[in-house]
């Protein structure tokens, strides 16, 4: 665990009023990343299962004072957190499909939350990983931000990210690994679900990224606004559909999902789609179904 008081040590969340004056009254009660725990459809899963949920009058156990949030424990079960709700719903949207509809091809996306900071996952996989088996990034200890530009200066300023040890940073390393690994668990559920619902042959699985991340490379934990190759290099994995085991280093862009994701559903991509299929670059055969 952190120390008390240390930069990341707490947390207090951020009320739903003041989320209110930040978006437009009409957006507040939508999916986004500003406040998901209070979003509709993840209240009324926590009270079917009996949970307990997040309010605005709940302060978690964390000095209402901290700024920077790193991350620490979560103490709900695991089925009450926001990652299991997400593979959750989307395995009860693959078993609606197939159900109402088992030979009409179907479209399933979870997106998950996390890995993204503050890092606050069940006690299982925020003790998983030893620190001190960890490899520290080299620029973790040895960058320097005086001849950098303002704009990485003041946000390392902000974060007071300095004054943590090396001890620190790898500890903060080894729970990110915890939150990635809690995440690979929830999408091998959808994996299985798949499985158990006999459609994992004709169905074709993509998993991406919107943006890489730090985790202590350059004295960083977040995303930007910082032109690194660790966040602008994000991994892509596909499977299914005769897609042949393979991997390649051309250049591509997010911009390339949408018009991959049409072409392994069988239809000619429109003119008006930016980017192009990504399965030029990919062997393999033509086929039209699901894809998750």
């Amino acid at each position: 665990m952190l120390p008390a008081g240390a930069p990341g040590a707490g947390v207090q969340r951020r009320p739903r009023r003041e989320v209110a004056r930040r978006q437009t009254p009409s957006r507040v009660r939508l999916p986004g990343f500003m406040h998901p725990m209070e979003h509709d459809d993840y209240v009324t899963y926590l009270d079917e299962q009996g949970f307990e949920h997040w309010s605005e009058d709940v302060v978690d156990e964390y000095p209402p004072d901290a700024e920077y949030v790193i991350g620490g424990i979560n103490k709900r079960p695991v089925e009450a957190s926001f990652t299991y709700f997400i593979a959750e719903r989307t395995i009860e949207r693959i078993e609606a499909y197939v159900e109402d509809a088992p030979e009409a091809p179907f479209y399933v996306g979870g997106h998950f939350f996390g890995p993204h900071r503050p890092y606050f996952i069940p006690d299982r996989y925020f003790e998983m990983y030893d620190p001190e088996d960890i490899h520290l990034p080299e620029s973790a200890v040895k960058e320097r931000f005086e001849d950098k530009p303002g704009v990485q200066r003041r946000r390392y300023e902000k974060t007071d990210l300095e004054s943590l040890s090396v001890e620190q940073w790898r500890e903060i390393i080894s729970i990110y690994y915890g939150y990635v690994t809690f995440i690979d668990d929830q999408v091998g559920r959808i994996l299985d679900a798949l499985e158990r619902e006999g459609v994992a042959d004709e169905t074709a699985v993509l998993f991406t990224s919107d943006h890489g991340s730090f985790v202590t490379a350059h004295k960083n934990l977040d995303k930007g606004p910082l032109m690194y190759e660790d966040i602008y290099n994000v991994p892509l994995i596909t499977s299914g559909l005769g897609i042949e085991e393979d991997a390649t280093d051309a250049f591509a862009s997010l911009l390339d999902l949408a018009p991959t994701v049409v072409n392994l559903a069988g239809v000619e991509v429109p003119e008006v789609y930016e980017g192009r299929s990504l399965l030029d670059s990919v062997p393999h055969k033509a086929s039209s179904a699901n894809l998750t």
